[in-house]
């Protein structure tokens, strides 16, 4: 294989869509919040850095402005209806919660509410929904390790590798997930290298050697004047959100596929674990050896999305060296036993699991298998 693989414009069933983000007007026409800026668009709280925002306003009047998450739910109060001329007015966020705490790596972005006697309005740009867009992977340098792709704005980034062949009779490309690379996480704008090292979930295959390896990235505009923050090795977003209280600010939307309208704990595709019931190991061939035409595995998944991702409608894909052999509904529960046909093939094979929700989540992996002949 080539140091650097290339791609094509293959968009892997994900729709092209742009969502264009603007403020909210008052009454009477006229916008009293003028224009809302930040001066950066990431930091790193744990080294004192920090964001100035700055509030340009038509009229007088008090505003409070607030940041909130990924969700939209108040993580500090900057000013609460506090007296701002007409002009510009400014605030600093220093990437703490109302607690004094660093908050966990995300995107988080602002809500300003202006008000002036009868007179309400609000900036509020997250409140607008925005769609993936499908990002080319200009190339995979495989002896650096990296997926490079540049990003026009910051997004939101889904990068998920596996391998497609193109149904003959669909005419669309299909295969499995191999590994999400990239789960749902926030990254700035401009041209990114992403750190993978060419292996599946499992780390027993090495996907990019695969002839019909592929890449899809998924990118979702954040909102307007989004700070991405990094730095915090001590709380993942995802685990404080277990523990997260108060209401969202963003109104309340329809879920619908290709993870619109998710909370995080929807949003996010949890590790699964795959496990053979009715094979021994073969560490020389690093693959489970099975008696009969017929894999048992048991399948159980884990991280802080998993019970909310198993509620959900989807299915479960089974394919076996990149080939669907069967599709059924999502397992009840996890762990959960699960069966695999295996057509008659000599020596090793893939055996991979793709548990789809609906909402675009996809927990994946693969065990190698070595069974019955022909």
């Amino acid at each position: 294989m080539t140091e650097r693989t290339r791609f094509s414009r293959s968009r892997w069933g994900l729709a092209l869509a742009i969502a264009m983000l603007a403020a909210t007007a008052g009454r009477g026409g006229s916008r009293a919040i003028v224009e809302v800026s930040t001066a950066q668009t990431s930091m790193n709280p744990t080294i004192g850095e920090s964001v100035p925002l700055t509030v340009r306003l038509a009229r007088d009047g008090a505003v409070t402005v607030r940041v909130v998450d990924r969700d939209g739910y108040p993580v500090r109060t900057l000013a609460g209806a506090a007296a701002a001329k007409a002009g510009e007015n400014r605030w600093t966020w220093d990437g703490r919660d109302a607690a004094g705490r660093i908050v966990p790596d995300e995107a988080y972005s602002f809500r300003v509410d202006w008000s002036s006697g009868a007179e309400r309005e609000t900036w509020f740009p997250a409140d607008t929904p925005a769609h993936p867009v499908s990002v080319d992977a200009e190339y995979y340098a495989s002896r650096s390790g990296a997926i490079v792709y540049t990003l026009p704005v910051p997004s939101r980034v889904h990068l998920q590798a596996g391998t497609a062949r193109k149904n003959p009779k669909t005419g669309e490309m299909e295969g499995p997930v191999l590994k999400t690379v990239v789960n749902r996480e926030p990254r700035d704008r401009g041209r990114i290298a992403e750190p993978w090292s060419g292996l599946d979930e499992s780390g027993q295959v090495r996907i990019a050697d695969m002839r019909d390896f592929v890449l899809a990235i998924a990118a979702t505009p954040l909102p307007a004047n989004s700070v991405v923050t990094f730095g915090n090795r001590e709380r993942a977003f995802a685990e404080a959100a277990l523990t997260r209280t108060g209401t969202s600010l963003l109104t309340p939307r329809p879920k619908g596929s290709h993870h619109a309208g998710l909370t995080v704990l929807e949003d996010l595709s949890p590790a699964m674990s795959i496990e053979a019931l009715n094979g021994s190991w073969s560490a020389e061939e690093r693959a489970w050896t099975v008696q009969g035409r017929t894999l048992r595995l048991r399948v159980s998944l884990s991280g802080p999305s998993a019970s909310t991702f198993a509620a959900q409608k989807g299915e479960l894909h089974r394919f076996v060296d990149g080939r669907l052999v069967s599709t059924t509904r999502r397992p009840s529960s996890f762990p959960s036993i699960v069966e695999v046909p295996l057509p008659p093939a000599e020596g090793v094979r893939n055996v991979s699991l793709n548990w789809e929700s609906e909402f675009g989540a996809v927990a994946a992996n693969t065990i190698r298998v070595r069974g019955a002949g022909r």
